[in-house]
């Protein structure tokens, strides 16, 4: 698959179909990451390859969360979620390092996107389908207790989910590009 096909044809998958996916795998996504472009070489990336146990305490946590919410979902809707969460064969959750100097953050923010991005697509060009979720668990104080990070250090910023799609999303209409773009002269 050439780059342009692996770029207008990744989708952002949002079930999994349960079949496990190699750890060799994960881990070249993850080191294809680090090569996304890193301004001033702060390498800010922190991967948290997620054990099966420790998935069930998030997706326990991530049901938690929900049904806390001003307009609860039915517990049907609640496992729902659960079995939704818990099939999904590989989780890694993103940190970012923290750093005082703001402008500095929004760079490493940045670059830890574009790594995101980067193993997506090889993910994607090995017939592995992701989603990069923000989610309110991501931001919970019980996350970085479950995953023992150190919210002082490290922003967790999101948790990539990894396997294969079921079934796979349809393609989504972008904007033209003349709608976003302004030639300066």
């Amino acid at each position: 698959m050439d780059l342009k096909t692996a770029i207008l044809s990744r989708r952002t998958v949002h079930e999994f179909s349960g079949e496990s996916v190699p750890q060799d795998l994960i881990e070249e996504a993850l080191n294809l990451a680090l090569w996304a472009p890193n301004h001033k070489l702060t390498y800010p990336w922190m991967f948290y390859l997620i054990g099966r146990e420790t998935q069930m305490k998030l997706v326990e946590l991530a049901v938690e969360i929900k049904a806390a919410s001003p307009k609860p979902p039915s517990e049907v809707m609640l496992g729902a979620l659960r079995q939704k969460l818990s099939n999904i064969p590989q989780m890694v959750a993103i940190g970012c390092k923290k750093v005082d100097d703001n402008f500095q953050q929004r760079e490493d923010y940045a670059t830890v996107a574009c790594g995101v991005q980067n193993a997506s697509l090889y993910l994607h060009e090995q017939g592995y389908a992701s989603k990069w979720s923000t989610g309110g668990f991501t931001r919970n104080k019980k996350t970085y207790e479950i995953l023992g990070v150190d919210s002082a250090q490290i922003d967790i910023v999101g948790f990539m989910f990894v396997g294969k799609g079921s079934p796979p999303p349809k393609k989504q209409e972008r904007p033209a590009l003349e709608s976003v773009m302004v030639r300066v002269p």
